[in-house]
């Protein structure tokens, strides 16, 4: 991911574009086995960065969205460095909605597990268009 960047000849803001799309994708792909488990539960989660390139798999709910990370903060870019996995919920503005949740296996399974234990029923809006109804998560 890091690249040297000359000070000297910055690159044009497309240049920008094409590397940060180039960049989400890789980090896509590097956590596409926790999206696609979660994705058979019906829930839509999709990586992100949060702010400066830090990582973390997100998805709607009623109010908010939900951020899973690791442990020890963002999502590395190396999955070897994950310590296990954090699950939060936000509003819209930003601020976290009650507990964090956390367990330190860093396994895809233990992701999911996370993700059931802390989901209520009726959570998860799913991600399509004009969609405005819920996903009912499995007890």
């Amino acid at each position: 991911m890091a690249e040297f960047i000359d000070p000297n000849n910055p690159p044009s803001h497309e240049q920008w574009r094409a590397r940060y799309d180039r960049d989400m994708q890789e980090a896509a792909e590097l956590y596409r086995d926790v999206t696609d488990a979660l994705a058979r539960l019906e829930v839509p989660a999709e990586v992100t960065q949060t702010g400066g390139m830090c990582l973390a798999v997100t998805w709607p709910t009623r109010g908010g969205y939900w951020l899973l990370t690791d442990t020890e903060g963002p999502l590395p870019w190396n999955r070897e460095h994950v310590e296990g996995w954090a699950l939060g919920r936000y509003d819209d503005e930003d601020q976290l909605i009650g507990d964090t949740f956390d367990v330190s296996d860093p396994s895809v399974p233990a992701a999911v597990e996370l993700v059931l234990s802390a989901i209520r029923p009726g959570e998860c809006r799913r991600g399509f268009p004009n969609d405005t109804g819920v996903t009912t998560m499995p007890a």
